[in-house]
């Protein structure tokens, strides 16, 4: 399996506002996708997205630069070329904490289809992530 050039960044932030608002300043700067995001506890929310590697820092800066603006700021991270496994439990995480909350409720927005992040990214110019297409 051949990867390609893409990459994954994280924000955390201590509250949902400052952390939609440095995922919206994220989202402005750079050609990313959001994919996900997570509430651990504790008002801790980290945000999930994918691009080209330079894409990724771009936002991951911009998004940081944002949160500290409007909240409380905590990490940041970018991971050059991380495995599909990494992409894939994170969304997978967040698909299985929604579906056994409520099972007939439709599927969580914050849950995408990881084939669909892959559709998207690439129909939008980005590079196939691996050889099938898929992340």
């Amino acid at each position: 399996m051949t990867m390609k050039k893409y990459a994954l960044g994280m924000i955390e932030t201590i509250g949902l506002t400052s952390l939609i608002a440095a995922a919206d300043e994220a989202a402005k700067a750079a050609d990313i996708q959001i994919i996900t995001y997570h509430k651990p506890d504790a008002g801790i929310v980290t945000v999930y997205f994918i691009g080209d590697v330079a894409s990724v820092r771009e936002a991951v800066s911009a998004g940081v630069k944002k949160a500290k603006q409007i909240g409380e700021y905590r990490t940041s991270h970018v991971i050059p070329r991380p495995s599909s496994n990494v992409i894939n439990e994170l969304v997978n995480k967040g698909r299985k904490k929604s579906e056994t909350r409520k099972k007939s409720r439709a599927r969580d927005s914050k849950s995408i289809d990881v084939a669909q992040v892959a559709n998207m990214y690439t129909a939008q110019g980005g590079e196939t992530l691996n050889d099938d297409g898929r992340l």
